[in-house]
C-alpha cells in the first residue's frame, strides 16, 4: 500500500541521486526559468535551510511529490523565516499535499525565535494563494522589487 513520507532535512546525505532528480523537475514545474539542481547546489542550499519534502512510497518505488523551503532572513531588528520553492507535482495536486508541505515547514518554523514567516506567491497561482490565506497568511500592501544581475561575460 502506498503512504506518504514527510522528510525534513537541512542535509544533501539524507537525498538520493533519484530524490535530486524529482526535485530538479519540481522545480522546473515551478518556474520555466528553473537552474538545474545538483546535489552541490543543493548542499550549500541546505548549509542555512530547511528542505521539506513529502516522498510517495509504493513498494520499492518512492518519488518526491511536493516540497518546500525554509531559509532564515538575519535582520538587524527580527529574524523572520522565508518560505520559497513550494511545489505539488502537476499529478498530486488536490490531495492537500501543499498544506502538508507548509504546515510542516511553519511548525519548524515556530521552534525558533523568529518573528514572522513570509512568502511570495504568483497572483496567477489562485489555489496556492487560497491555500496560503487558509493558513493564516496574509496579503501585505507593499512593492516588492528586484534587480537583475546581468550575465557575466565569458572569460
Amino acid at each position: 500500500m502506498a503512504y506518504i513520507e514527510t522528510v525534513a532535512t537541512h542535509h544533501v546525505q539524507d537525498l538520493s541521486e533519484a530524490d535530486i532528480r524529482d526535485i530538479g523537475l519540481l522545480l522546473s514545474q515551478l518556474s520555466s526559468t528553473a537552474q538545474p539542481v545538483d546535489r552541490d547546489t543543493l548542499s550549500q542550499t541546505l548549509e542555512h535551510s530547511l528542505l521539506v519534502l513529502l516522498r510517495l512510497v509504493d513498494g520499492a518505488h518512492t518519488e518526491i511529490v511536493a516540497m518546500g523551503l525554509l531559509s532564515p532572513l538575519h535582520g538587524l531588528s527580527a529574524l523572520r523565516m522565508h518560505i520559497d520553492d513550494v511545489c505539488v507535482d502537476a499529478r498530486y495536486r488536490g490531495k492537500g499535499y501543499g498544506k502538508l508541505v507548509v504546515e510542516t515547514l511553519l511548525t519548524h518554523a515556530r521552534k525558533t525565535s523568529a518573528r514572522s514567516a513570509d512568502l511570495t506567491s504568483n497572483p496567477t497561482r489562485v489555489s496556492a494563494n487560497v491555500l496560503y490565506q487558509s493558513l493564516g497568511f496574509e496579503a501585505r500592501e507593499t512593492n516588492a522589487y528586484r534587480f537583475e544581475f546581468p550575465p557575466e561575460p565569458p572569460t
